[in-house]
């Protein structure tokens, strides 16, 4: 009986060790991070300027959630799928109104999912790919989101089964860039032809990696950060894709390396929020001039935050949800920069 005990221990402190270097995830069963205390300027009724940019805070997510997606469609953004504090996937879609600071429910995705892509197109939103349980199982999904019957559909499946992947709406296309699937992350390239509603494979990134972000400015798509398995091994990769030459460029490497960021373009600069380490979330904001080519440090964060979802709207950040803490770490903070 003593050796049996001994063995049941040996596995579950294996099961954690795999859920915590490999998955990158935390065993089941923890606990949600207690509440924290947020700087005082963020509620300031006429905000100073902090670092490199203002930040505010807007009303908070109605679920707490991390590995969320997130999509907006003039001005309302879409808070698509994640895991709750209970860690649970869900199908949760809420809805935040950047005119008027509140949220709504919208109907839930048809199946639950965390760390999909989510892109926006003729005015519908496409959700692609996403992981579902703690075993992090990918999937091969397209659903889409029709805010004006409020039905979702299903397109065509992905090539691959992925999840944590970046994807982009550009012209009448979809790219939909690595991720991980059952073995591993990915460097994988795919495209699914709107009009045509047929996926292709395209010219693969450079490297390896999953949980990275970017966005594309004048002709090219940025990919920045991410990590190659677990999150011992974050990356400071940076790639663009040249999306007239169809071809890969390796770029200065993005500062702090990290995985589990958000990104997003403002004006001709690529903001990079947040992210994880090995023992802690992060709170680094760095820009990318994409006309100097040059990467600059523009101050932190309110608080550290990993895995939440990003949109912009009208030169302002939205970040949404996310966990203070690697892994399953939740909340339900809608932060907004402006640089």
């Amino acid at each position: 009986m003593k050796k049996f005990l001994i063995l049941i221990l040996i596995v579950g402190a294996l099961v954690g060790l795999y859920h915590w270097q490999v998955l990158g995830v935390d065993p089941p069963g923890m606990k949600p991070d207690p509440v924290f205390e947020l700087p005082a300027y963020v509620f300031a009724e006429h905000p100073a300027k902090v670092d490199g940019g203002y930040w505010l805070l807007a009303q908070p997510m109605p679920t707490a959630r991390v590995g969320l997606a997130a999509a907006q469609i003039n001005g309302r953004i879409y808070a698509i799928g994640g895991i709750d504090r209970w860690g649970q996937t869900v199908s949760t879609v809420e809805v935040f109104d950047t005119f008027t600071d509140t949220w709504s429910a919208a109907p839930p995705l048809p199946m639950p999912l965390h760390r999909a892509a989510a892109v926006v197109y003729g005015g519908r939103i496409y959700v692609i790919g996403g992981l579902q349980g703690a075993a992090l199982k990918p999937t091969d999904g397209l659903y889409i989101f029709d805010p004006e019957t409020r039905v979702w559909t299903t397109g065509p499946s992905v090539p691959q089964i992925l999840g944590g992947a970046f994807g982009i709406a550009v012209d009448d296309q979809i790219h939909i860039f690595g991720g991980r699937n059952s073995f591993g992350p990915l460097s994988t390239h795919f495209v699914f032809d709107i009009p045509d509603g047929k996926w292709t494979k395209a010219e693969d990134m450079i490297s390896v990696r999953e949980g990275m972000a970017g966005d594309e400015f004048n002709g090219r798509i940025y990919v920045a950060g991410g990590r190659a398995g677990s999150r011992t091994m974050n990356l400071g990769t940076f790639e663009s894709f040249d999306l007239a030459s169809e071809q890969w460029d390796a770029l200065e490497q993005l500062p702090t390396p990290r995985g589990s960021i958000g990104a997003a373009f403002v004006r001709d600069r690529l903001y990079v929020f947040g992210g994880e380490a090995v023992s802690s979330a992060l709170d680094q904001v760095e820009a990318y001039d994409a006309q100097r080519h040059v990467w600059q440090s523009v101050g932190r964060m309110p608080v550290p935050l990993q895995g939440f979802g990003t949109a912009s709207v009208n030169d302002r950040v939205y970040i949404i949800g996310g966990g203070r803490r690697p892994g399953w770490s939740v909340g339900d903070l809608t932060l907004v920069y402006i640089p």
